[in-house]
């Protein structure tokens, strides 16, 4: 008859054979034709698709992925007071201080800070190489304070770590120093004439070299 609900068993066949589209079939597409041919209600077409797209989500599975995380510190020093200038700087004063001039033999000092002192500061573990040149009143090798007319009081520098080592003028000597702002380790010795030295102030200047 006409219009009349078909069976259901013919409407539970109708909604297996829509809930199992054909590979690459749109569900849409198979929904639609089964309204067309008259087997499907559109209740079953959609109780058809909701299945369909459940099976679909029950074979997602979470994908993961890594990537790299690291840093590098690269070895080297810096001069404490002010890190970006790289000449000019004032790394201290060794000062002989006041004697007789009839005063003879040797005298060490340590180099002094000043209040305008550079301090250097490396990464743990660096050996930093100090050269320091002989001078600008020099006689050979020899490095000499002058009183500025024409007398001279010879002097050397040595490295207080790992010994006193003699800094040889142009020769790098290489020294270990920590991570917090140090001043280099060098003292100076100079020696004094005994009677028939000449009164003045004697004064030198020398250049120093670090490198890493």
């Amino acid at each position: 008859m006409a219009g009349a609900p078909e069976p259901a068993s013919r409407l539970q066949q109708d909604f297996h054979h829509v809930a199992a589209p054909l590979p690459g079939e749109p569900l849409a597409a198979r929904c639609a034709a089964r309204r067309t041919g008259g087997g499907a209600t559109p209740l079953l077409c959609i109780a058809s698709l909701a299945l369909a797209l459940h099976a679909v989500a029950a074979v997602q599975v979470p994908t993961t992925a890594t990537f790299a995380v690291g840093a590098t510190i690269a070895p080297g020093c810096q001069v404490a007071s002010n890190p970006a200038q790289l000449s000019g700087l004032q790394i201290g004063r060794l000062d002989f201080g006041l004697h007789s001039a009839m005063q003879s033999g040797t005298v060490s000092v340590p180099l002094f800070s000043t209040a305008d002192q550079s301090l250097v500061q490396c990464t743990p573990g660096i050996t930093m190489q100090v050269t320091v040149d002989a001078g600008l009143n020099a006689s050979g090798m020899q490095r000499r304070l002058h009183n500025g007319n024409g007398v001279y009081l010879p002097y050397a520098l040595f490295m207080t770590t790992g010994g006193n080592r003699p800094l040889v003028p142009g020769s790098p000597l290489g020294v270990v120093l920590g991570a917090s702002p140090t001043a280099l380790p060098v003292m100076g010795m100079v020696t004094l004439p005994g009677a028939g030295a000449v009164a003045g102030t004697y004064t030198d200047t020398v250049r120093v070299t670090l490198s890493w």
